[in-house]
C-alpha cells in the first residue's frame, strides 16, 4: 500500500474466503459488541478472573440432571 495516496500496489488472494482462526476470537469479539464495550479497551484475562473449573464442572452437571 502506498503511504502517500493509500493505494493498493499489491494484493495476494484478496478475494479468497477463508475459515476464522479461533472460534474463541470470535466469541470475544462478539461478547465484547454485545456488551457494548469501547473497541479500544484492552482486555486482560487472568487465571483469578477467570471461572474454575471445578464452578464450571458443578454448573455443567446441574444442567444435565
Amino acid at each position: 500500500m502506498d503511504q502517500n495516496s493509500n493505494e493498493v500496489l499489491f494484493q495476494k488472494n484478496a478475494g479468497a474466503v477463508l475459515p476464522i482462526a479461533s472460534i474463541t476470537k470470535l466469541m470475544t469479539a462478539l461478547v465484547v459488541m454485545d456488551s457494548r464495550l469501547p473497541m479500544d479497551e484492552v482486555l486482560t484475562i487472568t487465571r483469578k478472573t477467570a471461572t474454575p473449573r471445578s464452578t464450571a464442572a458443578r454448573a455443567c452437571a446441574s444442567a444435565r440432571s
